[in-house]
C-alpha cells in the first residue's frame, strides 16, 4: 500500500479537514430543523412554568437549556407568543419563540438562531399553516419553512407542535441579508384598507402598521413613500412599470391571490408583511401568520375575487392587465397543480403517518383524534369546493391557465444552485441530466440571460445586483426554478 511521504500526508489531512469543515458549514442552513419527513423532539430543561401562564411575561425571555433530537443547546432564550393563540391555548399550551443567541451571541442550532413553535390552537388537523406556506413556497412567494415536534418542558410532554421558521431566518435565506426593515399590518377593523395612503407622519397610520424589524423613521419614511406613489401615480400605461420600481408587485398579488383563495379567517387583516430588500430596494410581500386559512371551513362558496375590501392596492387588478396575470394566474396554480386532489391527499397523508400517534397522546391539544381526523376530511371538502368556485372565475373571465413557474418543491428536487447570494458565477448542479437551457428574469419577469447550460456553471457578472428567478429547461419544458441573489462583493454573513 502506498503511504503519502509526511508533508503529503499533512497536507492531505488539512485538506480532508477543510472539506468537512466546508460540509458542515454548508448543513447549517435550517434544513435539519424543518425536515419534514420526521417528528422531532425538542425538550426544555430549567423552564419556569408560571412565567408561561402570566400574560405580563409574554414577550420577555428566560433562560432554559434546550435539546433537539439529542442535541444540547445551553443558555438558549425562551417566551411565550402570540395574541389570540396565547389566549386561547388549553392547558397552558402555549406558543413559544425561542432564540438560540439570547444569552451567547452567535450561538446557532443548524444555522438558525430563532424558531417558532406553535400551537396550532385554532387548527385540529394541525396543517392548514403548514400547507399554506407551502404552497406559498411553492409558488415563488417568500414563506415560513415548518416541521412538526414533539415538544417536552421539565420532562412533561406538552404535546405536538409545528416548528415555524422566525421572521429574520426567512429574510436572511431569501434575500441572504436581514438588514432591510419590515412593516406589519397592526390588524382589527382600523385596517381594512390596508395600502391606503393617510398622510406624511408615521402618527398618522397609528392602528394599522408596526415597524416590526429595522430603524423606525427610515421604514416610516419608505413605507409612507411607497404608499404615496401607490396613490399618487397617474393612472397611465407606464403605471406598472413606475410602481415596480417601490414594490415586488408580483409577490403582493400572488400572496393576494392565496389569501383570497383560502378565505382566511382572519383576511381583514392581509396577515402577509412586507420585507424592505435593501439590495433591489422595493418592498416584496411575505407569507406569514396562516394558522387560519380555509375559513374554518365556513362558506367556500365565496367569489370574492380579489377582495378589494381588504386593501386599496388591490383595486388596481381591474386597471392594468400585468397585475391581472399575476393574480390570475396564480389561482390557476392553486387549483391546477398545489391543490389538485392527488397532490393534497398525498400530503395529507404523508403528514399524517409522522403525527397520528403523537396527535393521539397529546392530552393538552384540547380536541379529540377523532375531531383531528375530521378536521382532515373538512380541509378536503373545503378545498375541493374552492377549486370549482375558484375554476368557475377564472372561466367567466375566459381565462385560460397556464401552470408553469412553479418553485422547486412541486418539480426537481435534485438540481441545486450555489453560493446564495453570488458574485459572478452561478453554479448549477443536475445529477444526470443532460441538453438543458436556462433563462435568468428580473422580478418584473423580464429575461435578463438565457443560454445553453454547461459546465453547470452560469456566468452573472453583468447582471446588477438584486434578486433574480433561474428557471431551467429539459426539451423545451420547464423542469425547476430557483430564486437566487447577486451581489457584487463577497457576502459576509451578519448577525442579528
Amino acid at each position: 500500500m502506498y503511504l503519502p511521504s509526511p508533508p503529503q500526508s499533512k497536507v492531505f489531512i488539512l485538506s480532508l479537514i477543510l472539506w468537512v469543515m466546508t460540509l458542515q458549514v454548508q448543513s447549517q442552513n435550517g434544513n435539519y430543523l424543518f425536515d419534514d419527513t420526521l417528528l422531532h423532539k425538542i425538550e426544555f430543561f430549567g423552564a419556569d412554568i408560571y412565567q408561561f401562564r402570566n400574560l405580563s411575561f409574554k414577550g420577555i425571555y428566560q433562560p432554559v437549556e434546550i435539546r433537539i433530537d439529542g442535541n444540547v443547546i445551553k443558555q438558549v432564550g425562551l417566551t411565550t407568543k402570540g395574541e389570540k393563540s396565547w389566549l386561547a391555548a388549553p392547558n397552558d399550551k402555549k406558543p413559544f419563540k425561542i432564540k438560540t443567541d439570547q444569552y451567547i451571541p452567535g450561538q446557532k442550532y443548524d444555522g438558525t438562531k430563532r424558531f417558532n413553535l406553535h400551537n396550532n390552537t385554532y387548527d385540529r388537523g394541525i396543517m392548514r399553516e403548514k400547507l399554506t406556506s407551502e404552497a406559498s413556497l411553492a409558488l415563488g412567494i417568500p414563506a415560513p419553512r415548518s416541521a412538526f415536534a414533539e415538544v417536552f418542558i421539565n420532562g412533561d410532554y406538552w404535546g405536538i407542535y409545528t416548528i415555524v421558521e422566525a421572521q429574520n431566518e426567512i429574510y436572511k435565506r431569501s434575500f441572504g441579508n436581514n438588514n432591510g426593515y419590515t412593516m406589519e399590518s397592526f390588524g382589527g377593523e382600523n385596517n381594512l384598507q390596508t395600502l391606503m395612503y393617510y398622510g406624511d407622519h408615521p402618527h398618522d397610520y397609528k392602528g394599522h402598521y408596526i415597524v416590526d424589524h429595522g430603524n423606525d423613521s427610515t421604514a416610516w419614511s419608505l413605507w409612507i413613500d411607497l404608499l404615496h406613489k401607490i396613490h399618487s401615480f397617474p393612472p397611465r400605461f407606464h403605471y406598472v412599470d413606475s410602481i415596480s420600481k417601490y414594490i415586488d408587485y408580483q409577490s403582493y398579488f400572488q400572496f393576494n391571490a392565496v389569501l383570497d383563495y383560502n378565505l382566511n379567517a382572519e383576511s381583514k387583516d392581509r396577515n402577509g408583511i412586507f420585507y424592505y430588500e435593501p439590495n433591489v430596494k422595493k418592498w416584496i410581500t411575505i407569507c406569514w401568520d396562516q394558522n387560519v386559512a380555509f375559513a374554518d371551513f365556513t362558506d367556500p362558496n365565496q367569489h370574492l375575487f380579489p377582495n378589494t375590501k381588504c386593501t386599496a392596492f388591490l383595486d388596481k387588478y381591474f386597471t392594468y392587465t400585468a397585475f391581472q396575470e399575476v393574480y390570475d394566474n396564480t389561482l390557476c396554480q392553486l387549483v391546477h397543480t398545489v391543490f389538485v386532489d392527488s397532490v393534497l391527499n398525498s400530503k395529507v397523508m404523508t403528514y399524517r403517518k409522522i403525527i397520528d400517534q403523537a396527535v393521539e397522546r397529546d392530552l393538552r391539544k384540547g380536541f379529540t383524534f377523532q375531531q383531528y381526523e375530521q378536521s382532515l376530511l373538512d380541509l378536503r371538502n373545503f378545498i375541493a369546493t374552492r377549486n370549482q368556485f375558484t375554476l368557475q372565475f377564472l372561466k367567466d373571465k375566459n381565462y385560460s391557465c397556464t401552470t408553469t413557474g412553479l418553485n422547486s418543491q412541486l418539480q426537481d428536487h435534485t438540481i441545486e444552485i450555489y453560493p446564495i447570494p453570488a458574485n459572478n458565477i452561478l453554479h448549477v448542479r443536475t445529477p444526470g441530466k443532460q441538453d438543458l437551457d436556462y433563462s435568468i428574469h428580473n422580478l418584473q419577469g423580464a429575461v435578463v440571460l438565457n443560454d445553453k447550460l454547461s459546465n453547470a456553471r452560469i456566468c452573472i457578472s453583468t447582471l446588477p445586483p438584486g434578486v433574480y428567478v433561474l428557471k431551467i429547461f429539459q426539451d423545451k419544458k420547464q423542469i425547476t426554478v430557483r430564486k437566487f441573489i447577486k451581489q457584487c462583493i463577497s457576502f459576509t454573513q451578519k448577525g442579528y
